[in-house]
């Protein structure tokens, strides 16, 4: 990987990158900040020298001589910074000097001279003698014929000295300034990046074996909600292929109890046929063979039916329609049903006078759930046995009960009596005809309808299966 998508090569980069132009801004400000402060002192000096000499100089012409102007000059130069004093007569005329100027007074600016006179004041820059001076020019205005000025600079000499050196320390100071920041950035970037790297370094042994391993937690900041993250997403994983695990056993189970199903009477099947072709039979005989045979292929055909609803179901490829049905009514009508199978197997079969009741689902598979609990407890109630059917109205909800006398279910097989395939007693169950999926069936068909089916149930006491559901719109 190049060394310029690392990144800690980045990061660094980027600190650098952020303290060099803080340098550079902080070297600006700086420089200009102290241009700034020596430039004010030189305008306060010449601004002060220049008010005393103007104070002097307003005192009326007859009684102050240009003598006395002098001595006030000297006596200012004394302890004043100012390098250059002159004064301005009304006709544009030097006629006072100091000794610096050494009688080669600064040449007269008809422009400056003017500002002045109007404005009271004028600070600018002269050249003179290759010197570059800061000059105020300010008017004595001891009358309104009064038209002198006076004139004081101060040499920059000094003051650029300063600037140029300290611009010199700071240009000097900035490859010292851009290695410290280059390691600072380093030294950041490591310290900010090592976080991830211990986070990097714990996700790399969680593999799907050990996904409830977490990362550790121990960081207050973004990097904490970070792991946290991963904590979840490594949580959601592992339910994944649990998930995963768990649908593939059931698959292979499924497929192992579909297969042993459909071949119990596939092989009564092709027996009943082999036997009744191996000598000549009489009608009766061949007449009772495909009764055999006949039975044994309704028994492969709900098989398959009931294997393709719950298919189906999975994939939510079943639209339930959504109509009113009277409950009572098709109670009714499971009940003559199934009377037939109960008088075979001498099993008392009760349910009559349903009070009224009506409800909103699909009546096809409403009819195919109750007619499964019957069939189901019909089947499993010895004879002389009997199952009870009976419908009630409580609190909006109609709640239909389907008992029996039968053998019951224990209490370690009544969480799994709903699962596919399964079998309390698996030898009684294909004798009477189960195949393990009738009651897995009625399950979905009552939570497609959004209804609640349990079961309580003891061996030897019977089993109540009960359906609750809404009355009115699912």
């Amino acid at each position: 990987m190049s060394p310029w998508r690392s990144l800690r090569v980045r990061l660094a980069l980027f600190s650098t990158l952020i303290s060099t132009a803080l340098w550079v801004v902080l070297s600006a400000w700086v420089y200009l900040s102290l241009r700034h402060g020596l430039l004010g002192e030189v305008d306060a000096s010449i601004h002060s020298v220049a008010e005393q000499i103007v104070a002097t100089l307003a005192v009326p012409e007859q009684a102050v001589s240009y003598h006395a102007i002098a001595e006030a000059l000297a006596t200012r130069r004394a302890g004043a910074r100012p390098t250059y004093v002159q004064v301005v007569s009304d006709a544009d005329r030097v006629v006072e000097t100091s000794e610096e100027l050494e009688g080669a007074p600064i040449p007269v600016q008809a422009d400056i001279l003017a500002a002045a006179r109007q404005r009271g004041e004028v600070v600018g820059y002269v050249d003179f003698h290759d010197e570059r001076i800061r000059m105020i020019s300010m008017a004595v205005r001891s009358s309104p014929a009064d038209r002198r000025v006076v004139q004081v600079g101060m040499a920059l000499t000094p003051v650029k000295a300063t600037l140029r050196r300290t611009l010199w320390v700071l240009l000097l100071g900035s490859p010292l300034v851009l290695l410290l920041a280059g390691l600072a950035g380093v030294l950041l970037a490591g310290r900010a990046l090592a976080p991830i790297a211990a986070i990097a370094a714990q996700a790399q042994v969680i593999t799907a074996t050990n996904l409830r391993q977490h990362l550790a937690v121990q960081y207050p900041d973004e990097l904490g909600a970070l792991a946290a993250t991963l904590n979840a997403m490594f949580d959601r994983l592992d339910e994944a292929f649990r998930a995963t695990e768990d649908a593939y056993r059931h698959l292979r189970r499924f497929s192992a109890d579909a297969s042993h199903e459909l071949r119990t009477p596939l092989t009564a099947l092709r027996g009943e046929a082999d036997v009744a072709l191996r000598q000549p039979r009489t009608a009766e005989e061949y007449r009772e063979a495909l009764e055999h045979v006949l039975k044994s292929a309704e028994r492969m055909s709900r098989i398959v039916e009931d294997l393709l609803l719950l298919a189906r179901a999975d994939a939510e490829e079943v639209e339930l329609l959504s109509e009113p049905v009277q409950l009572d009514l098709l109670l009714r009508e499971v009940v003559e049903t199934s009377l037939p199978l109960a008088q075979q197997k001498e099993v008392h079969l009760a349910g009559d006078g349903f009070p009224p009741v009506e409800v909103v689902a699909d009546e096809t598979y409403l009819f195919r759930l109750f007619a499964n609990l019957v069939d189901n407890g019909i089947r499993y109630t010895p004879p002389g046995g009997a199952v009870t059917v009976t419908l009630h109205e409580v609190e909006g909800q109609a709640v239909v009960a389907v008992s029996d006398t039968g053998v019951g279910i224990a209490p370690e097989h009544l969480p799994h009596i709903f699962e596919r395939f399964y079998r309390v007693d698996k030898a009684r169950s294909r004798e009477h005809g189960g195949s393990g999926l009738g009651l897995a069936v009625t399950a979905w068909i009552a939570a497609a309808h959004r209804a609640q089916l349990t079961v309580v149930s003891a061996p030897g006491q019977g089993s109540r299966f009960t359906l609750t559901m809404l009355i009115g719109p699912r």
